[in-house]
């Protein structure tokens, strides 16, 4: 419920326990074994970050899912880009652990893109309008083709074969995309 809710985003937003520079850590930044960093004693796992993103989306404002997934898709790209490879698990310093390429690795990323494009469990859109920074995002898979999202502060257009479908602007945008047929019979897709 929204109390419990509360204060688990209490608990994850305390810089002494689990909010940080790199987040989620596995056990809270106070433990006397997180300096251990050993496994499931302290280290950023991409499961626990994908599936703890999933309950804020119920509960969390949009500026802190925001911040969750840039914190998320932010530790993946630190690694990419130094060594291009993703991690079973991170250290807290931000540095890959584990075994390499492990198929969980790119939820971090997933976070990301889920948080400025998403399927709803109803199969309606939710398309972020909120965002910040400058983002493409080619070749999405939803219901079977493939889209594009183009990201520019406080506005975002989700594309499909070169044509806006959706937009966003400076909030969250939830629409059920429709498709209807195009004078050259081939699909296209249209928000409602």
């Amino acid at each position: 419920n929204k109390a419990m809710a509360a204060k688990m985003m209490a608990l994850l937003l305390n810089r002494n326990q689990f909010w940080g520079h790199w987040i989620v850590p596995s056990i809270s930044r106070n433990n006397p074994t997180f300096q251990q960093q050993s496994y499931w004693r302290g280290k950023i796992w991409p499961a626990t970050n994908y599936l703890l993103f999933q309950g804020l989306k119920r509960y969390a404002s949009t500026d802190l899912l925001n911040q969750f997934a840039a914190k998320s898709v932010g530790l993946f790209m630190q690694n990419w880009r130094a060594y291009h490879t993703w991690n079973e698990n991170y250290f807290f310093t931000g540095e890959g652990s584990g075994v390499t390429y492990t198929t969980w690795g790119p939820l971090m990323c997933l976070v990301g893109l889920e948080d400025i494009c998403d399927i709803l469990p109803d199969g309606k859109i939710a398309l972020n309008g909120t965002l910040t920074k400058k983002i493409t995002i080619r070749n999405i898979p939803l219901f079977g083709s493939l889209y594009n999202v183009q990201v520019m502060p406080d506005f975002t257009e989700l594309i499909h074969d070169d044509h806006v479908v959706m937009t966003a602007r400076g909030k969250i945008n939830v629409h059920a995309l429709n498709c209807v047929r195009s004078n050259r019979h081939h699909m296209m897709l249209t928000s409602e």
